[in-house]
């Protein structure tokens, strides 16, 4: 039962955080859309930081208060903390994916939108990877 609560947490070393591998991602990656989420993703077999790690933006230009921001990137990473396990079934450990997900629109949403819009994003990028 430990084992299981573990795997649904999103730790620290699996946060997106180091500017070089983000900058990477942005020049190299590759984009899925499902408005109003985009997921830049970045597969590589040979990393320094391997697993699977993940970044969440919301643009300052599109959401103004700070409020709201915050409570759309908690939205994001509650979603994609519920739907990761199914992400690493299909990584090989050594190999690094990185991925940061960026919200797209003015408007505020619900939990349900949003875990909806990330679960299609997964099930894309997990098409994507098992085809390369």
């Amino acid at each position: 039962m430990l084992q299981q609560e573990k795997r649904f947490k999103f730790s620290k070393s699996e946060r997106l955080k180091y500017r070089s591998v983000i900058d990477q991602l942005f020049a190299k990656g590759t984009a899925i859309n499902k408005y109003p989420v985009q997921v830049m993703y970045l597969f590589a077999s040979d990393v320094q930081y391997p697993g699977i790690q993940a970044g969440f933006a919301v643009p300052k230009r599109l959401v103004r208060r700070a409020v709201d921001r915050i409570k759309i990137k908690r939205l994001m990473r509650e979603a994609y903390r519920l739907q990761k396990p199914e992400l690493h079934q299909n990584i090989d450990s050594r190999a690094g994916l990185y991925l940061m997900f960026i919200y797209k629109s003015k408007t505020i949403p619900t939990y349900q939108e949003i875990d909806e819009k990330i679960k299609t994003i997964i099930e894309r990028l997990q098409n994507r990877i098992k085809v390369s």
